[in-house]
């Protein structure tokens, strides 16, 4: 018998490890949201290039040529043809890939941020304290 706790165990309440719904819903509208604007932005930023007459590569630029084979296939011509009408579609798809990685690389570390201010406590009740271990410089 112990003098100051009871014999019984008190049933400890179960951990689930996974993460929460809420924030799996809003990855997923990152995952959609995130190229959606970067194409959008990039549509624009090259406008304003072209406008301005900013230094864009002249292979970038133009109507985009589609290979022959695509011509063949009547679903392949639905699916591709539109793009060919597209101006600068080169360039708008080279610029919307950077501001996707820059975009997401942001979102990484704000994640990171936000984690590190309000997610859970480094130690828990568990763990061992750190050493707290002084050591000397070595002279010889």
């Amino acid at each position: 018998m112990t003098k100051y706790t009871s014999v019984q165990k008190r049933e400890q309440p179960v951990k689930t490890r996974q993460v929460h719904p809420v924030w799996r819903g809003i990855g997923c509208l990152f995952t959609i949201l995130i190229p959606i604007i970067s194409f959008a932005a990039s549509m624009l930023i090259v406008e304003y290039g072209v406008e301005n007459k900013w230094l864009i590569p002249y292979q970038l630029l133009g109507n985009p040529q589609l290979p022959t084979f695509i011509y063949k296939s009547a679903v392949l011509v639905q699916i591709v043809g539109p793009i060919a009408g597209w101006t600068n579609f080169y360039a708008i798809l080279v610029i919307a890939i950077f501001l996707m990685i820059a975009l997401g690389g942001l979102l990484a570390i704000v994640n990171a941020i936000v984690y590190q201010v309000a997610g859970p406590p480094r130690w828990g009740p568990q763990d061992v304290p750190p050493p707290k271990i002084k050591a000397k410089r070595y002279k010889r």
